[in-house]
């Protein structure tokens, strides 16, 4: 009888010890929602070889959230976690600076579906600021850079953090994506990082290992960390220097730069870009970056009587944003714009010209998150009498 009463105890264990772990006592599994199918969190699988990995940090103002390629041996745990792991270490380039506090812990990194819960110590919290939503933003961008994930959820010591960019849910790419924030280093010298925005497929150049065009303008952004925050820019056209100026950083140790060139009539073909700062002793160039360009043309794709569109050209496909760019002799100057996918508004704003009498426009849009389908991008001026759209352009565009 005792041994019999014996195995009935055991049997009860087999089956009540499972469902209590399952319940949250203390384990991972609290962390995640209830999706109602029984299923538990799967790990990717671990991977014993190295790989190249793709980090994301916030640059020295925590304002842009540049790209770091790291090398990294996983083992034993999984890719999701590593990265994790080497995303709280912080960055090599001393251009960039640590996602979250140092003395952050990973707690837990689990995946359900296509989703990813990233669990954090509580010194993970407490940044506040834009420095707060940079760490968001690194990231949601560095995980979804892995192929099995899609979202990202951020839980400090098992709880969602809604102060980290107002985001109580899974965050996807294409929320925390801009292009103007999270560009792509093109070229580069010892003290000079030079970018434009990723994903405008608008050719605009400078692009990454070969010649661009430029039409018109010619943008200039990057960061620096140079004397006096100065830099020194010149463009080269058949050996002959056709435009000339200088550019400061918005603060001396490693600053953000922009400068919008426009570019002179008739100057058209294959020209050189170059970038750098002076030296304070002869005041020659110092570790300039050069950039091939070809200066085009502009070509008109779409217009009416006021209004010349140069980009984006009818049925092109975009994805996260575009240029806006032609010339127009409107009212005041004020070109409107709107854009309807798939027959609903999803965007209305307006740019300016910089001259009444057909002056150029140039601007970069940046589309709605999660807005896909086929689009009609709509440019007017709105008349001085009563406000109704005149000298319209329609343009067909696939948002992807």
């Amino acid at each position: 009888m005792f041994r019999h009463k014996v195995f009935l105890f055991f049997i009860m264990l087999l089956v009540f010890v499972p469902t209590l772990a399952a319940s949250g006592c203390g384990t991972v599994f609290s962390l995640l929602p209830d999706q109602g199918t029984g299923s538990v969190p799967v790990d990717p699988t671990p991977a014993a070889e190295g790989m190249t990995v793709r980090l994301y940090f916030p640059d020295l103002t925590a304002q842009l959230v540049l790209a770091e390629d790291r090398e990294l041996v996983v083992q034993g745990i999984s890719v999701a976690e590593a990265v994790v792991a080497a995303l709280l270490e912080g960055p090599e380039a001393d251009y960039l600076q640590r996602a979250f506090p140092a003395g952050s812990r990973v707690i837990s990194v689990e995946i359900t579906g296509r989703v990813v819960y990233v669990n954090l110590s509580e010194e993970a919290r407490g940044q506040g600021g834009s420095a707060e939503m940079a760490a968001l933003r690194s990231l949601v961008l560095t995980l979804t850079e892995l192929e099995t994930v899609d979202r990202v959820q951020l839980l400090i010591e098992g709880r969602s953090v809604v102060s980290f960019g107002e985001f109580a849910g899974p965050v996807g790419r294409d929320e925390v994506y801009d292009p103007l924030v999270s560009p792509e280093i093109v070229a580069e010298s010892g003290r000079i990082k030079v970018f434009l925005p990723r994903g405008n497929r608008v050719k605009a150049g400078p692009a990454p290992g070969g010649t661009s065009t430029v039409m018109g303008r010619l943008e200039l952004y990057g960061i620096a960390g140079v004397p006096d925050g100065k830099l020194i820019y010149e463009l080269t056209l058949n050996g002959e220097r056709v435009v000339e100026g200088s550019a400061t950083t918005n603060q001396m140790d490693w600053g953000t730069f922009f400068e919008s060139v426009t570019l002179p009539e008739g100057v058209y073909g294959d020209a050189v870009l170059r970038i750098y700062p002076e030296s304070r002793g002869d005041g020659g160039p110092v570790a300039a970056v050069e950039i091939p360009l070809t200066v085009e043309k502009p070509r008109v794709v779409a217009e009416s009587k006021q209004i010349k569109v140069y980009s984006p050209a009818p049925g092109s496909v975009v994805s996260g944003g575009f240029e806006l760019h032609g010339v127009a002799q409107v009212y005041e100057g004020t070109v409107s714009y709107d854009l309807t996918i798939d027959g609903v508004p999803v965007l209305q704003d307006f740019t300016t010209a910089h001259d009444f009498d057909w002056g150029i426009f140039r601007k970069a849009v940046k589309l709605p998150a999660g807005k896909r389908g086929e689009a009609v991008l709509r440019l007017y001026s709105e008349s001085a009498e009563d406000g109704s759209p005149m000298f319209i352009v329609e343009i067909p565009l696939t948002i992807q």
